[in-house]
């Protein structure tokens, strides 16, 4: 795990995916390591990648093309995945278009059910990063 203090990591700008990159040496017990460039996107972090500028850790869906096309490659994190809440919000309305029926009927199925102080139930998971 040393191995990873001493590579150059290409992260976010202060925020909240830089806070995950953080988290995540921490949790994982790592000296934070050197960073190569922090640029404002997730996309950018990919491109200086595949250049060569250093390694990154990114959630995997926000580079699945870059990877699908071979432009970068994916090195397993050496700890457990810090995961991230997502949250799911929408202007409420009494004729719902098809397709937010559609993603809400989906959200029900697959998203665990919590209540919040109103007692208004929502639908939350956690996403490994």
């Amino acid at each position: 795990m040393s191995a990873f203090a001493s590579i150059s990591f290409v992260a976010t700008e202060v925020g909240c995916y830089r806070r995950l990159f953080d988290h995540a040496f921490a949790l994982a017990g790592i000296t934070a390591p050197k960073i190569a460039a922090e640029v404002g996107s997730i996309g950018a972090i990919a491109q200086l990648v595949a250049t060569g500028v250093g390694f990154a850790l990114v959630p995997r869906p926000a580079v699945a093309g870059a990877l699908d096309r071979g432009e970068i490659i994916e090195v397993p994190w050496p700890a457990p995945t810090p995961a991230a809440p997502l949250i799911m919000i929408w202007r409420r309305r009494r004729v719902q278009p098809p397709a937010l029926k559609l993603l809400l009927a989906a959200a029900t199925d697959n998203f665990a059910t919590v209540r919040s102080a109103d007692a208004l139930p929502r639908r939350v998971v956690s996403f490994p990063l």
